[in-house]
C-alpha cells in the first residue's frame, strides 16, 4: 500500500509537471484529465474492502418491501368500531373527562383513581405549538387521561390560548382551573416528564435510539406513559400523531377513530379543538368578505425573515408555480364538465362558496348551512348548463401571507387587484410629525401611525385605513410608508394576526407555502389540501399528502426503536418533506 501511494503521487506530479509544457494542446489536456482522474479511482479501487451486511450491527428495521395503507383490510380484519366516526369518540372521552376532573364529592371518579396528561408546548412558534396540541390530546384520549391545558406564554409565542382561540364546548382543560394549586400538589411535584422534541435534522443533533420516548410511544402498549403516575406531562411542539397511528397496539383503534389512515386527521381536531376568538374571527371576516364567491382561491405564503426563508430571487417562483396550479385548477374543472361530473362540478362551487360566505364565519357553520351552501352550488351550476354548452374558465385571486413588505409590495404590483391581504401587518414608521395628519394621504415624510385595537368591537368601517388595503399598484406610493417588519410577534396581538393569517391560507382551494414551514403545515393541514412548496431552489413540487410532515421516520427506520414495523404508504408520503 505504501509504494502503491508512493507511484501514485509520483504519477501526479510528473503528469503535473508535463501539463505545463503542453498548455496549447486540448487533445494533450483531454489525456491528461483522464490520466489524472485514473490515478485517484485505481488506488481507491484496489484498496477498497469488501461491503457485507452485518445483521449484528443492523437495526430491528422497517420492512421497507411493498407498503401498504395504515389502514389495510389486513390490518382492520376482525375488529370492530365502537362508533360510527370520530364525533363518537369525542363525546365518549368529553363524559369520561367530564369525571375525571369533578371532584369525587360531586360524582367524580375517586381521587386515588384520577389520571391527566398535561400538555405543555416548549418555547417554539405558534405551528409548532398546535401541532403538539393535536396530537396530545389523541395520547389523552388512548391513554384514558383528562387532557390539560399548560399554554404558558413565552417571547415565542407571547399570548394566551384563550387570547387566540374559543374555549373548545363542553371540555375544560385549563390547569389552573382543573388543578388548583397544582404546584403544591405532591402527584404534580413527582409527575412523568415526556419531551417528544421538534427536530428536522435529529439524524445530526439528537438521533433516535431504542431507549427514547418514541420507541416506547412507536411500540409500547402503554406507549411510554405508565399507569402508576397520575400526572404525566408531555412537553412537545411536533406532529406525532401519526406515531400513534402506527403502533400496532394501537394501530386498529385509531383506524377506527380516523378511518382511511387519518388523511384528515388534523382537520377533524383543529376544528373541533381551535375555532378563532371573535378578535381573530374579525380580521379574517375583514378578508374574507371582499372575497368573491366566485373565484377560485391560491394563498401564497412567503416567508423571507425567519429560518429557512426564502431568497429575494425566488418571490417569482411563487408565482410561477401559482401558473402551474392555475393550469391544474383549469384542467380538473374542464374534465368535469366534458365528462358531464354534475356531483364533481356542484363539489367545486360549494367548496368556494364553502370558504367565507357573508355571515358564514369558520366558528359558525353547521351541518344545516354546510347543506345550505351545497345547495346554492347545485342550483348555480344547472342554471349555467342551461345558459351555455360551454363554460367559462375558472376566476383565480390570490391571498399573501408574508413576513416582509417589499414582498407584499411586489406581489401587488403584479397581481394588483386580484391579490388580497390582512390590513395591519406591517409597523409603522415613528417620527415628529403633526399629529394632525391623516394617515392615507401624500405626505413628504412619515407620521405615526397607531395600530387599531383588533381585539375590540369596533368595525372597520371606523378602523383607520392600511396603506396597503387598496390592492392597486399605482395606489400605493400615495400612502405613509411602513417598516419591513410585521407586527412584533412578542406582542397579544402579533400572535393574533399570525393565527389570522395561518387560517386565512387554510380557506384557500390552493395552497403554495414556503418550505419547512409549520405555519404552512397547519394551513394545509386545517383546510386538508395537499399543497404545493417552493423549494429554496425556486423548484415548485406538490406533497401527497395532507398532513403536517413528520421527518422521523427514517430515524425509527435506522435503529431508532425496538419493534419491526412494517412500512406503510403514509410513511412514504413524508418522505418529500426533506426535498
Amino acid at each position: 500500500m505504501v509504494a502503491l501511494k508512493a507511484v501514485t503521487q509520483g504519477l501526479e506530479y510528473g503528469l503535473y509537471v508535463f501539463s505545463f509544457s503542453n498548455r496549447t494542446s486540448t487533445r494533450w489536456r483531454l489525456v491528461l484529465a483522464l490520466a489524472l482522474w485514473l490515478s485517484y479511482v485505481v488506488p481507491v479501487i484496489i484498496s477498497n474492502e469488501s461491503r457485507y451486511f452485518n445483521p449484528a450491527r443492523s437495526a430491528l428495521s422497517f420492512d421497507i418491501q411493498h407498503p401498504e395503507p395504515l389502514c389495510s383490510v389486513r390490518h382492520m380484519n376482525g375488529s370492530e368500531a365502537r362508533h360510527d366516526s370520530f364525533e363518537g369518540y369525542w363525546n365518549e372521552y368529553l363524559a369520561f373527562h367530564h369525571r375525571m376532573i369533578l371532584p369525587q364529592e360531586k360524582g367524580g371518579i375517586p381521587q386515588e383513581q384520577k389520571r391527566f396528561l398535561i400538555f405543555q408546548p416548549s418555547d417554539d412558534g405558534l405551528g409548532n405549538r398546535l401541532q403538539g396540541l393535536l396530537s396530545s390530546v389523541v395520547l389523552a384520549m388512548v391513554t384514558q387521561r383528562a387532557i390539560i391545558l399548560d399554554w404558558q406564554a413565552t417571547p415565542q409565542c407571547n399570548a394566551s390560548f384563550t387570547d387566540l382561540f374559543q374555549q373548545p364546548d363542553n371540555l375544560v382543560w385549563d390547569l389552573n382551573t382543573t388543578l388548583p394549586n397544582y404546584e403544591e400538589q405532591q402527584a404534580y411535584q413527582a409527575r412523568y416528564q415526556l419531551w417528544y422534541a421538534y427536530c428536522r435534522s435529529c439524524a445530526i443533533r439528537s438521533p433516535i435510539t431504542p431507549n427514547t420516548p418514541w420507541s416506547s410511544l412507536l411500540c409500547d402498549s402503554d406507549l411510554g406513559i405508565y399507569d402508576t403516575s397520575s400526572i404525566v406531562q408531555v412537553i412537545s411542539t411536533h406532529w406525532y400523531l401519526p406515531v400513534i397511528q402506527h403502533n400496532p397496539h394501537w394501530r386498529q383503534e385509531l383506524c377506527h377513530m380516523f378511518p382511511e389512515g387519518g388523511k384528515n386527521a388534523f382537520e377533524i381536531l383543529g376544528k373541533k379543538l381551535l375555532r378563532p376568538s371573535q378578535a381573530v374571527q374579525q380580521m379574517i371576516d375583514s378578508v374574507m368578505e371582499r372575497v368573491p364567491d366566485d373565484v377560485t382561491l391560491i394563498g401564497l405564503q412567503v416567508r423571507r425573515t425567519e429560518n429557512n426563508a426564502v431568497g429575494s430571487g425566488i418571490e417569482d417562483s411563487f408565482l410561477s408555480c401559482a401558473a402551474e396550479v392555475m393550469e391544474e385548477e383549469e384542467d380538473k374543472f374542464l374534465e368535469a364538465w366534458r365528462t358531464g361530473s354534475l356531483l364533481a362540478r356542484e363539489r367545486l362551487t360549494a367548496q368556494r362558496l364553502l370558504r367565507n360566505k357573508k355571515g358564514l364565519s369558520i366558528s359558525s357553520r353547521t351541518g344545516y348551512e354546510e347543506s345550505t351552501i351545497v345547495q346554492r352550488g347545485r342550483t348555480w351550476m344547472r342554471d349555467d348548463i342551461k345558459r351555455s354548452s360551454r363554460p367559462s374558465k375558472p376566476k383565480f385571486a390570490y391571498y399573501l401571507a408574508t413576513d416582509y413588505r417589499p414582498t407584499r409590495t411586489h406581489f401587488q404590483k403584479v397581481l394588483g387587484d386580484r391579490l388580497f391581504v390582512l390590513e395591519n401587518t406591517f409597523l409603522p414608521h415613528k417620527s415628529s410629525a403633526p399629529s394632525s395628519n391623516v394617515p392615507g394621504t401624500k405626505l413628504s415624510g412619515t407620521i405615526e401611525f397607531s395600530l387599531p385595537d383588533v381585539s375590540d368591537d369596533t368595525s372597520r368601517a371606523s378602523r383607520p385605513s392600511h396603506p396597503f388595503a387598496s390592492t392597486s399598484p399605482s395606489s400605493s406610493s400615495s400612502f405613509i410608508t411602513h417598516t419591513e417588519a410585521v407586527v412584533r410577534r412578542n406582542s397579544v396581538q402579533g400572535v393574533q394576526i399570525a393565527v389570522a393569517e395561518m387560517l386565512l391560507l387554510a380557506q384557500s382551494d390552493r395552497i403554495i407555502f414556503s418550505p419547512y414551514s409549520t405555519f404552512g403545515y397547519f394551513a394545509h393541514a386545517f383546510a386538508n389540501v395537499q399543497p404545493n412548496i417552493v423549494k429554496r431552489d425556486g423548484t415548485c413540487i406538490k406533497r401527497r399528502s395532507t398532513q403536517p410532515c413528520f421527518q422521523y421516520w427514517f430515524g425509527f427506520a435506522n435503529g431508532g426503536t425496538t419493534c419491526n414495523i412494517r412500512s406503510t404508504t403514509e410513511m412514504s408520503e413524508d418522505y418529500d418533506c426533506w426535498l
